[in-house]
């Protein structure tokens, strides 16, 4: 069974492009900048997708980038996490205080569960050890870059030493890439084999794919907590003398090169 592709892609909401909008900080200081452009641009997602939905069933080159993709990003989750938590700490705006507390529970119950299940289900990765030890034998065998272990040291530095904007503005980088992404590649099949509809005979690594775009980083709900982020990255930009401004404008850069780094594991 194959994912069929002459499905339209989902698209995004009027909230999402006020936020990006050519008039607002975030869209000078990070969506307008050429690593960003070069990760939205990427061929790397698309070239995922054709080979997930392919006619014959996914692609070798599909099981192995995805499951590189998949392992490595877990290296840098919990990090992740714990910068969302030191972000709602350190905000000042209870709305958005809300916004990144429900975010961190979908997060905990949600995305970093299915990564810790699915390791195991599919690959009889121990997500613990990972973590504990990225540079271990088995680790190594999954994806011999260094990548997901620098990401993970930068994750915990802007945790531990950058203020509100820095960390905000590594959150909203993160996810709206994601969100790009994800409403770029999700079709309605992708959708139907995420709910468990027409899912018979589908691979487990191509169910756990659909489920990683939909309703991960492409369903409504997503989609409102990334503009949240972009939206206060805004008013934090705002607010911010021209240190801390300065300051974020290093985390932005260097955010978007890993990125540009990680997306490249999906080529590999």
């Amino acid at each position: 069974m194959s994912f069929p592709s002459a499905r339209r892609p989902i698209m995004s909401t009027s909230r999402w492009f006020d936020a990006i909008d050519s008039s607002t900080p975030f869209h000078a200081e990070v969506w307008s900048h050429a690593d960003a452009q070069s990760v939205r641009d990427s061929a790397a997602w698309d070239d995922l997708a054709a080979n997930a939905i392919r006619d014959g069933g996914p692609s070798e080159a599909f099981a192995s980038r995805f499951k590189t993709y998949f392992v490595s990003d877990y290296v840098f989750v919990e990090d992740f996490i714990d910068l969302l938590a030191r972000a709602l700490a350190s905000s000042r705006d209870f709305e958005h205080k809300k916004v990144l507390g429900a975010f961190l529970h979908l997060i905990l119950q949600g995305e970093a569960s299915i990564f810790r299940r699915s390791m195991k289900k599919l690959w009889g990765v121990d997500a613990d050890a990972i973590k504990r030890d990225p540079t271990s034998a088995g680790a190594l065998a999954i994806a011999s870059t260094d990548v997901p272990r620098r990401m993970s040291a930068f994750l915990r530095r802007v945790a531990d030493d950058g203020d509100h904007l820095a960390r905000v503005a590594v959150i909203a980088v993160a996810e709206a890439l994601y969100l790009h992404w994800g409403k770029r590649v999700t079709t309605n099949y992708v959708i139907a084999v995420s709910l468990g509809v027409g899912a018979d005979g589908v691979a487990d690594d191509r169910e756990l794919y659909a489920t990683w775009c939909y309703p991960l980083h492409a369903s409504d709900e997503f989609e409102a907590c990334v503009c949240a982020f972009v939206e206060a990255f805004n008013a934090s930009w705002r607010d911010a003398g021209e240190e801390s401004r300065e300051a974020c404008r290093g985390v932005v850069a260097e955010m978007l090169e890993l990125e540009v780094e990680f997306t490249a594991l999906l080529l590999a």
